[in-house]
């Protein structure tokens, strides 16, 4: 029995040790060929306190897709992770910190890992490159998802001798749904997925509400009526909510739990009398602004076309949808720019901006783009078939990427997945309070979790994630406060 179990303790670690070494000098690889990319530049980054020495590939995938690529070459898991990219896209940051389209902490843990622009260039809001641009389009839609996987694929046989033992997609926004596109149209591409804030239903989450946000922030002379000399109201907005909504909220009263359970009236703020401009009143134009954005987009019947801002978003507005005075409001630009790519060729998207918007006329054109830009489709049964494992999350106080979606699409995936039971064997959503978009700004409530560790134990060690810990940390680093994530439709438990 002792020899059993030596031999399969030096089974066990030739077998771990096999992926550890690479085969291949990093300066070699730019001499190779391959199939529809091209190695541009290499080299090599010695090791530091918390990263791994790694060989550095940067170059380009047919069609024009820029790419970085970071080999771990003495610490390699034996895995490959690709990363999604946020916006949209035309530009990647592979030392950006965290978890939102990002390597960073994958390469830490040793995986082979690649961040790309997905075919264009421009800034985060540009969406001016997708103008009769379809083949940029098709690839921002999803066909840069298994572009990416082959050439990743191919640096790693090169460079480590061997194919990796599994695969992991991750990304959050417009990465969250490029994560579900993997889910949903390529299933036995990746073994594990990462899908936070995922923008799944992208043509009415930004052709509606990113068309309505600034369209009802018009005043009737074009100025703004909602910018960044709001924010100093934003503690007296949110003490009337929590005043309105008191059941929606925590034991602090401070974080809005779930949105779905407060009915908050804008008509009940203290109104401005005439001349002033104080920090707890709000004008009639404030309030109308506040009244549409809680509503969500609706025709001229009242009928309502999609979600509005949630509730217990107001702390991120800053980010998003107010600006301060040194950064514009990246929602709005978000919103503004969307309609350059809604639209085929054949209509006139291109000459539409947000603000002339028609929700009478204009909802039915969006489904020009519906098929290949929305990650909607519930029937995930071929991924399940293929082992793979999705893990999805979503703050309810995202004021970009509305929660509503990703509550109705599990709700949905559900019905069409065999029931709950069934589903959450290889599907599960966390909904998170308090928390905003893709950790850009930091929130009230614990929002400091591992999404690749739960991850990595339900794919390796089959692992579920029943209940995920979850933080809250103050400038110098202490934990104040602490949450356990459950998986939808189950509410996160908050300590006091």
């Amino acid at each position: 029995m002792k020899q059993i179990l030596a031999l399969t303790g030096i089974l066990f670690l030739l077998f771990h040790v096999s992926f550890v070494n690479a085969a291949t000098p990093c300066d070699e690889i730019v001499a190779q060929t391959f199939h529809g990319m091209t190695v541009a530049t290499i080299g090599s980054v010695a090791s530091s306190s918390d990263t791994p020495a790694f060989c550095r590939i940067n170059g380009t995938i047919e069609p024009q897709i820029a790419f970085e690529m970071r080999l771990p070459t003495q610490t390699w898991n034996g895995n490959f992770y690709q990363a999604g990219c946020g916006g949209f896209c035309g530009d990647f940051n592979a030392d950006k910190a965290g978890y939102s389209n990002t390597i960073v902490e994958a390469v830490k843990r040793g995986y082979a890992a690649i961040i790309v622009n997905n075919g264009h260039t421009g800034g985060l809001a540009d969406a001016s490159w997708a103008v009769n641009n379809e083949t940029a389009l098709q690839v921002y839609a999803d066909t840069g998802v298994p572009l990416v996987a082959d050439a990743a694929r191919q640096l790693i046989r090169a460079f480590y001798g061997k194919p990796p033992r599994r695969a992991y997609f991750a990304g959050c926004s417009n990465g969250g749904r490029m994560a579900a596109i993997a889910a949903q149209r390529y299933p036995q591409l990746f073994d594990g997925i990462l899908a936070g804030a995922p923008v799944m239903d992208l043509t009415e989450n930004g052709g509606l509400y990113g068309s309505w946000i600034v369209q009802k922030n018009r005043a009737p002379d074009g100025g703004v009526i909602i910018d960044s000399a709001f924010n100093v109201k934003i503690p007296k907005l949110r003490a009337e909510i929590a005043r309105q909504c008191p059941a929606a909220m925590d034991r602090t009263g401070a974080i809005v739990t779930d949105p779905r359970a407060c009915r908050f009236e804008a008509e009940q703020l203290p109104v401005c009398a005439s001349g002033e401009h104080g920090a707890s009143c709000f004008t009639d134009r404030e309030r109308a602004v506040l009244a549409a954005w809680y509503s969500g987009p609706r025709d001229s019947a009242g009928n309502k076309l999609f979600a509005g801002t949630p509730l217990g978003s107001e702390p991120f507005w800053p980010v998003w949808l107010t600006g301060t005075a040194k950064s514009r409001p990246v929602g709005m630009d978000l919103g503004s720019g969307y309609l350059k790519m809604a639209f085929s060729p054949k209509d006139l998207g291109p000459a539409l901006d947000s603000s002339h918007f028609n929700f009478d006329r204009d909802p039915p054109r969006l489904a020009s783009r519906a098929g290949a830009f929305n990650a909607m489709d519930p029937n995930l049964s071929a991924f399940a078939k293929a082992g793979g494992k999705l893990l999805m999350y979503q703050g309810w106080a995202d004021p970009v990427v509305l929660p509503e979606t990703a509550a109705r699409y599990y709700d949905a995936a559900v019905a069409q997945n065999g029931g709950l039971k069934s589903t959450q064997d290889f599907f599960r959503l966390f909904m998170i309070a308090g928390v905003g978009h893709c950790w850009e700004a930091p929130a009230e409530a614990p929002d400091q979790f591992d999404p690749i560790a739960a991850l990595e134990d339900w794919v390796e060690r089959g692992q579920a994630p029943n209940a995920i810990p979850i933080a809250q940390s103050d400038r110098s680093g202490s934990v104040v406060r602490r949450a356990l994530l459950h998986p939808y439709p189950q509410l996160e438990t908050l300590d006091p």
